[in-house]
């Protein structure tokens, strides 16, 4: 990490340079596989909700319903 001394009025002051490296607590990015897992369940959902002819009020569980078997199809499970 970088630093500089700067004297002002008599006084030295001590400054962190801004290149720095960023915290890592920030969320890593989403692997690639998680990416496509979501695309795959909302292409689902938007299946599920135009063969019911895009009636309002069951998204939730058109996506409940794309996810649940989309994850049994990866191999994975739903927490659900």
């Amino acid at each position: 990490m970088a630093t500089s001394k700067r004297k002002t009025n008599e006084k030295t002051v001590t400054r962190q340079s801004s290149t720095s490296p960023k915290s890592t607590s920030r969320k890593a990015a989403d692997p690639p596989e998680s990416k496509e897992i979501f695309h795959r369940i909302s292409e689902r959902a938007y299946f599920k909700a135009q063969q019911r002819g895009f009636a309002s009020g069951h998204e939730l569980d058109d996506w409940y319903v794309a996810e649940k078997e989309q994850l049994a199809e990866s191999g994975l499970s739903s927490k659900r």
